[in-house]
């Protein structure tokens, strides 16, 4: 705000509701009674990835990666029992889970049972848990929420 007060994004819940294919509500943590005259939406760091490539695509009968964003971040993939394994290279500590929506081949929504980061120096193992994996219908493709590739910069937009 005009003040120097920072309305950070929540750090232990909700931090973000889809609207559509192309909007979202980010909810942020403020000071509830204050009012402020001005405030400004300030970026220096944000997670961005190319339309095209926000999502992986796994063949499971051939127990393959098809498809996944440019470059060796995300470099392995192994299916175990009733799970899709992932590995992630990173620089820096990542905590987000990266897939989103999930589908079948047939464009079926798969809400998985259950889903995993383990991270380690530099590496974080995603698992993601599907009931009956080998009846689900191929391929299967997940959708990028989250990916460790940035915009730096310095940008302030005036929005009140």
């Amino acid at each position: 705000d005009e003040n120097g007060q920072v309305w950070n994004k929540i750090n232990n819940g909700v931090i973000a509701s889809r609207i559509s294919e192309n909007e979202a509500l980010i909810y942020l943590q403020s000071n509830y009674f204050n009012n402020p005259e001005k405030l400004y939406l300030e970026v220096n760091k944000i997670q961005a990835i190319d339309k095209s490539e926000a999502f992986v695509v796994v063949d499971t009968e051939k127990e393959q990666l098809l498809r996944k964003p440019s470059g060796n971040q995300l470099y392995d993939f192994e299916l175990r029992e009733d799970y899709l394994m992932f590995k992630l290279q990173t620089e820096e500590e990542f905590n987000y889970f990266l897939f989103g929506g999930i589908r079948d081949g047939n464009g079926a929504e798969i809400t998985p049972k259950l889903t995993e980061n383990l991270a380690t120096e530099g590496e974080v193992e995603l698992r993601v848990n599907i009931a009956d994996l080998k009846k689900v219908k191929g391929p299967i493709s997940l959708e990028l929420s989250f990916f460790p590739a940035w915009i730096v910069g310095e940008e302030k937009v005036r929005i009140k």
